[in-house]
């Protein structure tokens, strides 16, 4: 390495010579790099070249990975070169502390080493600009994953920053897709409060402490800083077509070559590769401008051809959580109960979008944790309860304001990988208008033994999972009914249950006259009086549908009472063979 004898020369200057120290570690970034594009592997794709899905400047960018490509650890011959880069650049560090490029691509190859620890410590020891220095710890804490260090130390250096640089940093240009147009329009100041619910709703998981999206975004702003005067595996002057791919879908995890097509093939054509799955956690426009229509199956984090995605590194997997949803009012307060069941997934079903479920029945699952989260906006704390299980299935209680929030519920488990699974949407909350109103119904496994007037305590531990049972299986059902204070006449409560869809196969026996069409299920009715005084008015039963079809069927309670408009409430409950 001819750069070693000259590293001497520079140390024993007195003073050093700066210009020939940098000249010297910058030489030695350009060597590694060529040295890993020498030795990069070779592609076994093909060329990819007719089949771009974008054209971004120089390059041709394609959604997916083929051939089922994974990343796999660099060589040791490279990890041997990076190390011997890192020997110039620390050796090189003491001779120019104040210098922000030795100081940053020492960072940027500890990272890209997995030596998270000596990252971390290369850049507290930064004694470059206030900014540039709070920027690279940020990156080195986002790499660590201690995301709300990195959220203090990136805010900290946008802080510093000059106004125009920080307007670049914070700019969400690249990553947005109908919301553009009306963002560009904007000063950069008044982007703010734009940019603040963004990255409220961006966050994948509030389960996992601090915002991963947003400070992995502030990283990809960092990577590209990084590359002024530097080289990469692209094997390419850096430009905006490179630094506009990166901030869309970060930095690649792995690099080849493209066989030759030619005897004469000149310079390498090099492949880079991203995570092979990705998900895109940048909400949509509509969501922006109105979180509160945002449905239970709306959110779509694996689109076709994204705009942005993103790979947190703790999951393997992402997909939505089967789960149960009921709310109780407590006064100004309500009581949300979640339940859940992680051995579940949704999906598309091919090109009709139609959502499929499946079961993942033989999935080993040792631990899970898991949260449920309700917040009214960015700027507002929002109310996150977290638990850990060790099975598969869970309940969680959250006491929070009775207004309208955001509601997330999150898991993380361990079974042959890391899942992660969350369900989000708007949770619409009605003001008490001092009539007759009743809760969501909550679908229980049984009864407590000799009770119809259990309290919610009582039956949290028998809550279903997910709102679904077995053919002829007796299911639980328990609601509060509220505002009978002031009602001394009995109420009549009335019990419906109706079939919504049918399974396909059951419709094709109908359609063939092998089977019956059976109507709309049960109904039941009966009156009751509550005791006098109460705010509170708990009630549960059991039905039983032995001859229903497998399929979805929907369950209404009302609840007439003398002098008030009849209050309902409903939930589908899906019957299995």
């Amino acid at each position: 390495m001819w750069w070693l004898p000259l590293i001497a020369q520079v140390a024993a200057a007195a003073p050093p010579d700066s210009v020939a120290a940098l000249r010297v570690a910058r030489s030695a970034q350009a060597a590694f790099e060529r040295y890993r594009i020498a030795h990069l592997p070779r592609s076994r794709g093909g060329s990819r070249s007719s089949r771009c899905d974008e054209i971004v400047g120089r390059l041709c960018f394609w959604h997916g990975e083929d051939g089922g490509w994974q990343p796999s650890p660099d060589p040791p011959t490279i990890q041997a070169a990076r190390r011997r880069l890192l020997d110039v650049l620390d050796s090189l560090a003491p001779l120019l502390p104040e210098d922000p490029w030795i100081a940053g691509q020492r960072v940027r190859y500890l990272v890209e080493s997995e030596a998270n620890t000596e990252a971390l410590e290369a850049a507290r020891g930064c004694r470059a600009s206030g900014w540039w220095c709070a920027a690279l710890l940020g990156y080195a804490r986002h790499a660590g994953r201690d995301y709300p260090g990195a959220d203090s130390a990136f805010a900290a250096a946008l802080h510093a920053m000059p106004e125009d640089l920080r307007c670049r940093w914070t700019d969400l240009s690249p990553v947005l897709g109908g919301l553009r147009g009306r963002y560009r329009k904007l000063p950069c100041a008044q982007r703010v409060t734009l940019e603040r619910r963004i990255w409220w709703l961006a966050d994948p998981l509030y389960l996992v402490p601090g915002n991963e999206r947003r400070t992995e975004h502030f990283s990809r702003r960092m990577m590209n800083a990084l590359q002024d005067r530097a080289q990469s595996a692209y094997g390419m002057r850096w430009g905006t077509d490179l630094e506009e791919l990166l901030i869309r879908y970060g930095w690649p995890v792995g690099w080849e070559q493209e066989a030759p097509v030619s005897a004469n093939p000149g310079r390498p054509s090099i492949v880079s590769h991203n995570p092979p799955t990705t998900w895109h956690f940048l909400p949509p426009a509509r969501f922006v401008e109105a979180p509160n229509t945002i449905g239970p199956e709306d959110w779509d984090l694996d689109p076709e051809q994204p705009v942005t995605s993103y790979a947190p590194p703790y999951a393997r997997v992402f997909h939505v959580l089967p789960h149960q949803l009921a709310v109780f009012r407590r006064d100004d307060s309500m009581v949300v109960v979640a339940s859940y069941d992680v051995r579940g997934t949704r999906r598309e079903h091919g090109s009709t979008g139609r959502i499929i479920d499946e079961r993942l029945e033989g999935r080993m699952v040792r631990e899970v944790r898991a949260a449920l989260a309700l917040a009214q906006d960015g700027p507002t704390e929002p109310v996150i309860v977290r638990g850990t299980g060790s099975g598969p299935e869970g309940v969680m209680t959250a006491i929070a304001p009775a207004v309208p929030a955001l509601l997330s519920i999150e898991t993380l488990d361990t079974a042959d990988s890391v899942h992660a699974a969350r369900a989000r949407y708007w949770l619409p909350v009605a003001p008490l208008t001092g009539g007759v109103t009743v809760s969501d119904p909550l679908l229980l496994r049984s009864l407590p033994a000799d009770s119809l007037h259990p309290s919610l305590a009582d039956v949290l531990p028998l809550v279903r999972p997910v709102a679904r049972a077995q053919r002829g299986e007796r299911v639980g059902i328990f609601w509060e009914t509220y505002g009978l204070e002031r009602s001394a006449r009995p109420v009549r409560i009335t019990l419906s249950v109706t079939r919504v869809s049918r399974s396909w196969i059951r419709q094709a026996a109908e359609w063939a006259g092998l089977a019956s069409r059976d109507p709309g299920y049960v109904s039941l009715s009966w009156e009751e009086t509550p005791p006098a005084g109460v705010t509170v008015y708990p009630r549960a039963l059991a039905i039983a549908m032995p001859e229903a079809s497998p399929g979805t069927y929907a369950l209404e309670l009302t609840v007439a009472a003398p002098g008030s408009p009849i209050a309902r409430t409903r939930r589908n409950l899906i019957i299995e063979p």
